[in-house]
């Protein structure tokens, strides 16, 4: 029926819609509700892949390398990346790459501490190291903020960071060693650290 004709029957119009009753736009919306619940459990369900399987199908290691330092782990107490590592079954930027892809960041293999001495310096060395994220460039275009860390990514720490700056932090995973030199090299700005320091309070990560 015409858009015309369809209105005078006291028909509704729903998401562009023409629907014949109330009920009817009920039900249409509680299907589309439903609908996109579905696709967020989908999406958002999975969980990640654990490191040992990323570096099995990455080639890095045998499954029975897997297997071997699975057991060494659970009488060491160390994390399976550690573990490997020290059997010498792979290396650290394997793993470092495999822990990348598991928290879907970029990384860096190496890292010039340089960029940190050069980098932002606006967050006081206090905040940054209660983040766990040290920045290193940032774009002014883009409201970006580029940080390193290491292995877990704090997520919690990256929503906070966000919150405290007003950029979009794009994240690097590097090795321990790595994260600690640069964390060490980073200075903050002078007459930044009261301010921020007071507007971190607020922040719950």
């Amino acid at each position: 029926l015409a858009g015309a004709s369809v209105r005078k029957m006291g028909a509704l119009q729903f998401n562009g819609l023409w629907y014949c009753s109330r009920e009817c736009v009920e039900q249409a919306a509680r299907t589309g509700l439903n609908q996109d619940a579905s696709r967020t459990r989908t999406s958002s369900g999975l969980p990640p892949l654990k490191l040992g399987v990323l570096l099995r199908h990455a080639g890095a290691i045998t499954q029975w390398e897997l297997e071997s330092a699975l057991a060494a782990s659970a009488r060491t107490g160390l994390k399976i990346g550690q573990q490997l590592e020290q059997l010498g079954y792979t290396t650290s930027v394997e793993v470092l790459r495999a822990l990348a892809t598991q928290a879907g960041v970029s990384y860096f293999s190496t890292f010039d501490v340089a960029r940190v001495e050069r980098g932002p310096g606006s967050m006081p060395a206090a905040t940054v190291r209660a983040l766990g994220l040290v920045p290193f460039e940032a774009d002014d275009v883009l409201r970006r903020l580029s940080v390193v860390c290491a292995a877990p990514v704090p997520k919690s720490a990256i929503r906070a960071l966000t919150r405290l700056t007003g950029w979009v932090p794009e994240v690097y995973l590097v090795t321990d060693g790595m994260f600690q030199t640069a964390l060490d090299a980073y200075k903050p700005a002078r007459g930044t650290q009261a301010v921020l320091e007071t507007t971190l309070g607020t922040i719950v990560l």
